[in-house]
């Protein structure tokens, strides 16, 4: 309650003195007759009551957002050295059933040929077909094949995109993709300056540009762990109905280029 009280002090120490002037200035003016006075108390009454009931009663530092960002990437680094999967290669994926698709997963594997990355999916994929689910961790491994499944932990900004547009994304195609990430992480969230998705058959190339965007890109280094990189492969991945590979990814200036690699489920 006290937060809310400072907050609406704050606020009045600033609308307060212009909705005072601009009441005398329409006493004024009525006194005088004066259009200009008019003019000067209509333009800071208005402005004063826009500030009071649009202006945010909070703000989260870029920096907050970037801390949190960078922290959680290292405890899933650090979680995936500690059990031996130091591979950096990750494939983003939505199992599908009858119930319709579900939470999206990721992959971390230390194979880089496709064919295992199939086969390793699938196995997952018909246990979810069959009824069976998929637990949270997965830990599965031997001499030639490493790999760890977590529900993926961009989920979460899929869901606020979704909520936003009110659309489940896998109604979706990638043009129409594009056109609802600009919307939102562009227009509504201002997370980046531009987004561009250029799709092929089987790669789909996105560009992030912006400086923060960038400088956030850069500081955790991998971006499968990035959440604005992992948010929007996870999108491309419900979208296309396929798994999604970072194969690339490079950082220059305020840009950052991914290549997504698609991988038939």
């Amino acid at each position: 309650m006290s937060m809310s009280i400072n907050i609406r002090r704050k606020k009045l120490i600033i609308v307060l003195p212009m909705l005072v002037v601009g009441a005398l200035s329409l006493l004024f003016s009525y006194v005088y007759s004066s259009m200009i006075l008019t003019i000067i108390g209509l333009g800071l009454v208005f402005w004063a009551s826009v500030l009071y009931y649009t202006v945010s009663s909070y703000h989260i530092p870029r920096e907050f957002i970037d801390a949190y960002s960078k922290s959680y990437a290292d405890t899933i680094e650090h979680l995936r050295t500690r059990l031996g999967y130091t591979s950096s290669k990750a494939i983003f994926f939505y199992p599908k059933s009858l119930k319709g698709i579900m939470h999206g997963y990721v992959a971390f594997y230390d194979s880089n040929g496709s064919d295992n990355v199939r086969s390793l999916l699938s196995l997952y994929i018909n246990d979810v077909e069959d009824g069976n689910g998929i637990s949270s961790i997965i830990l599965k491994g031997d001499s030639k094949q490493k790999y760890i499944i977590l529900k993926a932990y961009s989920q979460g900004i899929i869901d606020l995109i979704e909520g936003k547009i009110e659309k489940n994304l896998a109604l979706v195609d990638v043009g129409e993709l594009q056109h609802i990430l600009y919307k939102v992480m562009v227009e509504d969230l201002m997370l980046m300056d531009d987004i561009i998705i250029e799709s092929s058959d089987s790669t789909i190339k996105v560009k992030i540009i912006g400086k923060d965007s960038a400088a956030l890109c850069s500081s955790i280094g991998d971006q499968s762990l990035c959440p604005l990189c992992s948010s929007i492969a996870l999108a491309v991945s419900k979208s296309t109905g396929k798994g999604v590979i970072i194969e690339e990814s490079i950082i220059k200036g305020k840009s950052v280029n991914n290549t997504l690699r698609l991988i038939d489920l």
